[in-house]
């Protein structure tokens, strides 16, 4: 008779049972087993028909995992674990376990088991909070424990001194637990998406960080003591509640990305200027109304992020910044374009989205190195055909625009649809017709001829008219969007009935 662990055994997808069965015959010392593992286009885990496999039995079938004792590093994400199998840590020579985005509530105590780890992810959880057995894990270097629903971390977490990154982004922390200050070794830190109101004074002990994260909390003010923190490469700060940065930040010399995106400033810090290092700086969502000119300091700028603003002129002094690959300037009050932005020859991503924009200039196409180009939501009527010349050019939005030339069904297209209507207008060419019939219609004395005259001339004042014999034609010429003189023929109709069938 076949034990109730063969059968469940036989459930396993093949390509799971092979990964397994591979492990063990190879000695391998790594295996993947995370939900979103496929090897050779087999089947996901989750692809399994329900009556046969079940995710949440995956616990079970690892009940003899323990055999891979050579095993270093092994991954366990994205499997909805309920709960992680003992046998996994009589695994002592593991080294890697990643256990995110499961559904664990809690870790067992008999972690502890496993000294040799130095990378233990369990960010995507459930967690509540963290056993005090895993601070004896003296061996870590990098714990995530982001996204999952903690409020605290123990003091004793200031035993992994050999931590070198620790997530805790997405949890439900109303203050920064102090207790990570004394994790002096840290070069990565992460404590987006919680609530912190402020940023304690100690956070200056943590002179090894390189990349910091604050973003999407609630902080109204940055302290002078970040400034020792002279070692960032990359500070978010983005999503809080700043009006102003202090001036200290300059130090921050090394910092070579600076997110202060969706906060309240109004103009933009001299200070951001003094940071030479800067590649990436994202100033999208505040309240800015001009740019400095000293923003021209920060020559090695590869991406601008202006969006969300409140921005009426293009900024002139933009275009002395020549290493720009991507600029946003989206979402503005911008009406033109000016000439200089000939200057950005090296842009390959250029938004100008959902601004007041009535005309796109052929200097435009100096910009030889544009992928992407977003100019949906303006006021365009026409795109110069000389934009076919921008060859590397691959998507070009132009969505709620009234455009006439190319037609709105051509743009919304994309830009192979535009190159291919030019090259047709060029060989057969298009006659546009300036020239209509407007035909008015109904009973006698019903106004017709009063609306008639109401649309040649707004101003013209109701009056009385004489009954209409036969039928009047008048003769109305105005000018398009696009500058071209239209005329239209308005056909006034007697209201006698037999010239309602004329």
């Amino acid at each position: 008779m076949t034990s109730p662990k063969r059968n469940r055994r036989n459930y396993i997808p093949q390509h799971f049972q092979e990964r397994i069965q591979e492990a063990k015959n190879k000695e391998l010392k790594k295996l993947d087993l995370s939900g979103s593992y496929s090897n050779r286009g087999n089947a996901k885990l989750d692809e399994s028909p329900d009556d046969i496999w079940k995710l949440e039995k995956l616990a079970e079938v690892l009940d003899d995992i323990w055999e891979l004792e050579q095993l270093e590093v092994l991954n366990l994400s994205r499997n909805k674990l309920q709960n992680i199998p003992e046998s996994i840590f009589q695994l002592t020579n593991l080294t890697k376990l990643g256990l995110s985005d499961n559904q664990l509530t809690d870790i067992p105590e008999s972690i502890f088991q496993l000294t040799n780890l130095t990378e233990l992810d369990l960010s995507g959880n459930q967690l509540k909070n963290i056993p005090e057995s895993i601070f004896q894990l003296t061996n870590l270097t990098k714990l995530g424990l982001s996204g999952n629903q903690l409020t605290d971390i123990p003091e004793s977490i200031f035993q992994l001194t050999n931590l070198t990154e620790l997530g805790l982004s997405r949890n439900q922390f109303k203050s920064i637990p102090k207790s990570i200050f004394q994790l002096t070794n840290l070069t990565k830190l992460a404590l987006r998406s919680n609530q912190f109101k402020s940023i304690p004074e100690s956070i200056s002990q943590l002179t090894n960080l390189t990349v910091l994260s604050l973003g999407s909390n609630q902080f109204k003010s940055i302290p002078e003591s970040i400034s020792q923190l002279i070692n960032l490469t990359k500070l978010d700060l983005g999503a809080n509640q700043l009006q102003s940065i202090p001036e200290s930040i300059s130090q921050l010399t090394n910092l070579t990305e600076l997110d202060l995106g969706f906060n309240q400033l109004k103009k933009i810090p001299e200070l951001i200027t003094k940071l030479p290092s800067l590649t990436k700086l994202y100033l999208h969502d505040n309240q800015l109304t001009t740019i400095p000119e000293s923003i021209t300091k920060l020559i090695h700028l590869t991406k601008l992020d202006l969006g969300e603003n409140k921005l009426k002129n293009f900024p002139e002094s933009i275009t002395k910044l020549t290493n720009l690959t991507e600029l946003r300037l989206n979402r503005n009050k911008l009406k033109s374009i000016p000439e200089s932005i000939t200057k950005f020859t090296n842009l390959t991503d250029l938004d100008l989205s959902n601004n007041q924009l009535t005309t796109i200039p052929e200097s435009i196409t100096k910009l030889t190195n544009l992928t992407e180009l977003d100019l949906s939501n303006n006021q365009l009527t026409t795109i110069p055909e000389s934009i076919t010349k921008l060859t590397n050019l691959t998507f070009i939005y132009l969505v709620d625009n009234p455009l006439e030339t190319p037609p709105i069904e051509i743009a919304q297209n994309g830009i192979e649809a535009i190159r291919e209507y030019i090259r047709q207008e060029k060989e057969e060419g298009i006659d546009y017709i300036y020239e209509a019939k407007l035909l008015i219609l109904g009973e006698g004395g019903a106004g017709k001829t009063t609306l008639a005259n109401k649309i040649q001339n707004p101003d013209y004042q109701l009056q009385d008219e004489d009954t209409t014999k036969g039928i009047e034609v008048y003769e109305w010429n105005f000018q398009t969007k696009n500058q071209h003189n239209f005329q239209m023929n308005i056909w006034d109709f007697g209201g006698q009935e037999i010239y309602h069938a004329t």
